[in-house]
C-alpha cells in the first residue's frame, strides 16, 4: 500500500463519515430536536467520533510525510555537500598504499589458546 493510496483511502473515509454526521444533524433539526439533546444523540457522537478518528489518521498521515520529505532534502543536500567537498579535497587520484585499513586480528579455532613448545 503505497502512501498517497492510503492518503487518499482515509481521505474518502473521513468525507464519508463527516457526510454521514452532517445528514444526521439535518434530521434531528427537521424533527425539532433541541440543540441540547443533539449533542447528547448517541448515533451523532458515534460519527463524530468517527470524524475525530478519521482526523487523526490523516494528520499521522501528512507528519509522517511531512518526515519523509524532510529526511530525503537532508539526505540530498548532505550528498551534494560531501560531493563538492570530496571534488576539492581530492585534487587528483590518491596514491597506493595511503588508505588505512583495520588491523586484523588473529582467532585461534575454538577458543583455545596456543601453547608453546
Amino acid at each position: 500500500m503505497s502512501g498517497s493510496t492510503s492518503r487518499e483511502v482515509r481521505q474518502r473515509q473521513y468525507e464519508k463519515a463527516q457526510g454521514a454526521a452532517k445528514e444526521r444533524e439535518e434530521e434531528l433539526t427537521a424533527a425539532d430536536i433541541d440543540a441540547s439533546f443533539m449533542g447528547r444523540d448517541p448515533v451523532l457522537r458515534k460519527l463524530k467520533a468517527e470524524l475525530k478518528q478519521a482526523r487523526g489518521r490523516l494528520n499521522a498521515i501528512d507528519t509522517v510525510q511531512e518526515q519523509v520529505r524532510k529526511v530525503a532534502e537532508e539526505k540530498k543536500a548532505k550528498a551534494k555537500e560531501d560531493k563538492t567537498k570530496g571534488d576539492k579535497a581530492k585534487g587528483g587520484k590518491k596514491a597506493k598504499g595511503t588508505a588505512q585499513q583495520p588491523a586484523a586480528e588473529k582467532k585461534t579455532q575454538g577458543g583455545k589458546k596456543d601453547k608453546k613448545k
